[in-house]
């Protein structure tokens, strides 16, 4: 998979909505899409053709995922493969779904532009989450 661009983003902003609701979660685990949420979806033209696909890993903690998710509490990875119409709300998307499945970013957050799994949705949406951990358990 060709990377395009990185960007590598410190500061960004805080989503206060619920993105994961019963509407909102398909399949299970990984496989799992989840859409996100009102704040993020007024963004998003009617067409959907604004979307681009991009790579996101974020640098956090798990607490306690929801089920699902599998990953021992303590310092993680999180990665995310969103549709969104740019890299700030690709970053938000990671931080405000992490915040609803139980991990919170507080570290880094890497964007590369990517090639997609699944095609775009009528509103914009993350796949393929997985979480890596590292160092000492919580």
């Amino acid at each position: 998979m060709a990377i395009w661009s990185k960007r590598v983003i410190s500061g960004f902003s805080s989503c206060v909505w619920r993105c994961v609701d019963g509407n909102g979660l398909k399949g299970s685990g990984a496989n799992q899409r989840i859409s996100i949420c009102p704040c993020h979806s007024l963004r998003i033209s009617n067409d959907n053709s604004g979307v681009k696909h991009y790579s996101v890993l974020a640098d956090g903690v798990v607490i306690e995922l929801v089920a699902g998710f599998e990953c021992r509490p303590g310092r993680a990875w999180m990665a995310m493969k969103p549709w969104a119409i740019d890299q700030g709300q690709a970053a938000d998307m990671i931080q405000c779904i992490g915040n609803n499945i139980g991990f919170k970013v507080d570290g880094r957050i890497e964007i590369y532009d990517s090639a997609p799994e699944q095609p775009p949705d009528d509103k914009p949406f993350g796949y393929d989450i997985q979480f890596t951990p590292y160092g000492d358990e919580k």
